[in-house]
């Protein structure tokens, strides 16, 4: 890698063009660097930000299908030359995004491992290792010491595979007690959740809501008091 020479207008705040300095190493520098090339443009913006992918996960015809590990990983060039330069993986089949974390060229992953799943209760193509309630809370363990940054609980869902009658997957007393677990390990919680009434999921200790159709104002609220995404 070589040293870089930046001046531009920085987006999406910038109004006056400043110069800095990339070295070697990756990291910027007001101080000058003697030998370093000059970047062209006028305008510079950071790099962009998937906060909601599934790297492994395609479009089949009936719906979504897992992805191989080089078809995983052509997905990841594939953002990577659009300008994202951070994935947040919200659940893959058998944690196979965990595998590709950290892999030089390609975006930086923040992975959440498998999906957690009861039997029936999750897209067949996608949930490799169904978890019951008995073994959730060593499930989701056993993903963040894979190395999940988060841990994916699909908290309601249809009944598979008529795809009818949303309902709770699991107690949100477990679930409570699995984000206590996480916690203390250093990784966080992010349930699919698309059911009204989400207030119990979010006392419960979870960190994001993903989807969240059913969110109300007051639920919204709260979750920005919790710092719950």
């Amino acid at each position: 890698m070589v040293s870089w020479a930046v001046n531009g207008i920085e987006l999406p705040f910038g109004d006056q063009a400043r110069a800095w300095w990339v070295g070697q190493d990756g990291k910027w520098s007001e101080q000058p660097i003697g030998d370093a090339e000059a970047l062209p443009g006028r305008f510079v913006l950071a790099g962009l930000v998937d906060a909601h992918s599934h790297p492994a996960v395609g479009r089949g015809p009936d719906g979504p299908v897992a992805l191989d590990l080089e078809q995983a990983r052509a997905s990841l060039v594939a953002w990577a030359e659009t300008g994202v330069t951070l994935i947040r993986d919200v659940g893959s089949p058998g944690g196979l995004i965990l595998e590709l974390s950290g892999v030089e060229g390609l975006p930086a992953v923040r992975a959440a491992g498998r999906f957690l799943a009861p039997p029936d209760r999750y897209f067949p193509e996608l949930l490799v290792e169904p978890v019951g309630e008995a073994d959730l809370v060593d499930s989701a363990l056993a993903e963040v010491r894979r190395g999940a940054a988060w841990v994916k609980v699909i908290a309601d869902f249809p009944h598979v595979p008529t795809f009818t009658d949303v309902a709770p997957t699991y107690p949100v007393e477990l679930i409570a007690q699995l984000c206590q677990a996480v916690h203390q390990l250093g990784a966080r919680v992010a349930v699919h959740a698309t059911l009204p009434g989400l207030a119990p999921l979010v006392a419960a200790g979870v960190d994001s809501i993903e989807h969240g159709p059913g969110l109300d104002e007051q639920t919204i609220s709260d979750m920005g008091g919790l710092g719950v995404a």
